[in-house]
């Protein structure tokens, strides 16, 4: 239903109220923001900052969005906040391996079902933490158990030099959302930057935000930051 008294009211949204660093994965790779520490009321979609997401409440159209004021830490570069809709799955596609090489080839428990250019966060890897709360690209899919991954330019991950694996990690699929913004820093630069726009969500699945830096390695210093979803149909 597209409006009116029996529209369902839901909405939900983390905040964060307290000044900290970001520190942008130097790979250019989407790295999950982490630093949420209050949460803004909630209807049947479930406001978890402690778990830095959203869950959403029912299947239907929302209004996305993040808003956010932050500070430079380095010299000129680019950075990108984008919302990833995460499948919540009961446990995702089971990692039972992966190896240190160039690109690092990940096997999971069964059929991944996944495509090159698919989307996917991985997570839960107590051993190769580096690859943790990432949002990659399939890079290759050599059979129907293994894949590679790649960066936002298209670099396949290099997993040398990483820590050894336990092999207990999961990949979730992603949904690559058009709720994002670019944003130029150069050193002392304050600025806001936010995004929002209509989303087909389902439900039980995970709303989170992402960042990249497309320059540098350079903390930014986010002094405030909200994402939130309201049903709108």
């Amino acid at each position: 239903m597209a409006g009116g008294d029996n529209l369902i009211a839901d909405y939900a949204g983390v905040c964060l109220d307290t000044s900290t660093a970001a520190v942008i994965d130097f790979q250019s790779v989407f790295e999950k923001i982490i630093i949420f520490d209050g949460n803004s009321p909630n209807g049947l979609s479930t406001s978890d900052q402690a778990n830095n997401r959203i869950t959403v409440g029912g299947t239907a159209i929302y209004m996305a969005g993040f808003s956010s004021s932050s500070s430079a830490g380095g010299g000129s570069e680019e950075m990108e906040i984008r919302i990833f809709e995460i499948a919540s799955g009961v446990s995702g596609t089971a990692v039972t391996g992966i190896t240190e090489a160039n690109p690092g080839v990940i096997t999971t428990q069964t059929v991944h079902g996944l495509s090159v250019n698919d989307w996917v966060k991985f997570t839960g890897e107590t051993g190769m933490v580096e690859l943790n709360d990432h949002a990659y690209q399939v890079n290759t899919t050599p059979t129907t158990s293994t894949l590679t991954l790649k960066n936002v330019a298209g670099v396949a991950i290099d997993t040398q030099g990483f820590t050894t694996a336990n092999n207990d990690g999961n990949l979730y699929a992603a949904t690559f959302t058009p709720v994002h913004s670019h944003k130029d820093f150069s050193v002392n630069t304050i600025g806001s930057w936010g995004s929002q726009f209509p989303l087909s969500l389902t439900e039980g699945n995970f709303i989170e935000c992402y960042i990249h830096n497309d320059d540098a390695a350079n903390n930014l210093t986010i002094d405030s930051i909200q994402m939130w979803i309201n049903r709108i149909g």
